[in-house]
């Protein structure tokens, strides 16, 4: 039963009693309690048609029976899950509805399939939806919606190791390819060989849409001027839509680390002045929203906007980008911070989708119960990498159903993020 369990379309038990229209009690088929079923996304089989739901809890209740037709009882099922009913699909009809009433008690519930979820949210191929990874066990490409990813604010965080740069680098191409500007403040080194490897593995027709640009900053430091004309070069390129990367890493930077770090910030801080003036004045030519249409990812985001921040800089920049994330949506300035831990990163920020994968330690666990909750952490917690394949948690504004985890396997190449 475990096996055949996790299967799309299978069949795993039948609803008993519904105590309002969004919550579902079902009985399973077999007697285990199966906690893979935890989070799954299943199918309602009704009279007049469909329910999506979410199985959010599983409990062993030792005495459930209903009586048959006949009048006899039916056998005892200890397993029962709680059931969110997420849209209701009328038979016949192509778009969703909330759910106003309950389904009828005794209907059929499967696991969600690849055909059943594109039919409750029908994938459209334009520029707004980008894809990251497959519903957990299924084919199905989850798809997320691009505007909400970098212009509401993204926050994309796992412990070393979960692959946080892999998927990063899968959804700075989405946005590039899709005429987005796009730049990488990245204080690791390692994103320009990452995305060259990347474009390298794409066919010709698809390589040849790819722009990227290195800018290392080690090789423009020390006077203010020498900055701002090192800013201007960078914002020439993203203003030409070439996917920039600035490499941060100062790999020869002969100073301590501390002098390391504010050197980075002082030039963050002058970018991101310069972006947001670009965007402001983007938006004051068109009188259009997202006018400026950039996205700015941020890796090791707790060097630049800690929670508790070491040097005057740091703090400079936690004010900058706390109104960026508030006031800059409109004008289509969006920001990603990447980073290993929630609670590292300043709290003032306004993040409305998470991207998470297995936190680094146990302290990050509980911090994240405490700011997004229990049911969003276990689902975390399930969290594994193996090879170049990953795991993770979709959560917020740019799902298809903002209040609930949407697990997903991330895809092992590119060309697979790409294609489809």
């Amino acid at each position: 039963m475990i096996a055949a369990s996790k299967r799309p379309g299978t069949s795993i038990g039948e609803t008993y009693v519904s105590p309002s229209a969004n919550t579902t009690l079902a009985t399973l088929k077999s007697p285990l309690y199966e906690e893979a079923l935890l989070f799954r996304i299943v199918v309602i089989r009704s009279r007049g048609g469909e329910y999506l739901g979410i199985v959010e809890n599983l409990s062993i209740e030792p005495e459930i029976s209903r009586p048959r037709v006949g009048g006899s009882l039916q056998e005892i099922y200890p397993t029962v899950l709680t059931i969110r009913n997420l849209l209701y699909l009328r038979r016949g009809e192509d778009r969703p509805s909330s759910v106003r009433n309950a389904p009828r008690p005794q209907s059929r519930i499967h696991l969600a399939s690849k055909k059943d979820l594109a039919r409750f949210f029908p994938v459209q191929g334009s520029r707004k939806r980008v894809f990251l990874g497959s519903l957990r066990d299924t084919t199905y490409r989850l798809p997320l919606d691009s505007e909400t990813l970098s212009f509401a604010n993204t926050a994309l965080l796992a412990g070393i190791g979960h692959g946080k740069s892999h998927i990063a680098a899968h959804l700075a191409f989405q946005l590039h390819l899709a005429g987005r500007k796009v730049v990488i403040v990245d204080p690791t080194g390692e994103w320009p060989s990452l995305l060259e490897t990347q474009k390298e593995s794409l066919d010709s027709e698809l390589a040849s849409r790819i722009s990227l640009s290195v800018r290392r900053y080690e090789e423009n430091r020390a006077s203010e001027g020498r900055v701002k004309e090192f800013v201007k070069t960078v914002v020439e390129d993203f203003n030409s839509k070439k996917m920039t990367t600035i490499d941060v890493s100062l790999l020869a930077h002969r100073g301590s680390a501390e002098e390391k770090i504010q050197e980075r910030c002082n030039l963050v801080y002058a970018l991101q002045q310069q972006l947001m003036v670009g965007a402001t004045n983007a938006y004051q030519v068109t009188k259009q929203p997202y006018a400026y249409d950039g996205c700015i990812l941020l890796e090791e985001a707790h060097e630049f906007i800690p929670a508790a921040p070491d040097f005057e800089i740091q703090k400079k920049l936690n004010v900058l980008f706390s109104i960026a994330t508030k006031e800059y949506r409109k004008y289509g300035l969006g920001l990603i911070f990447i980073d290993q831990s929630l609670k590292a990163v300043s709290d003032a920020l306004q993040v409305q989708t998470y991207i998470l994968g297995a936190p680094a330690t146990p302290g990050d666990l509980e911090f994240l119960k405490t700011r997004l909750g229990t049911n969003l952490t276990d689902s975390v917690q399930r969290t594994r990498r193996e090879g170049a394949i990953s795991s993770w948690v979709a959560y917020g504004l740019a799902t298809p159903f903002p209040g609930i985890p949407w697990e997903i396997v991330s895809f092992e190449t590119t060309r697979e993020a790409l294609s489809g």
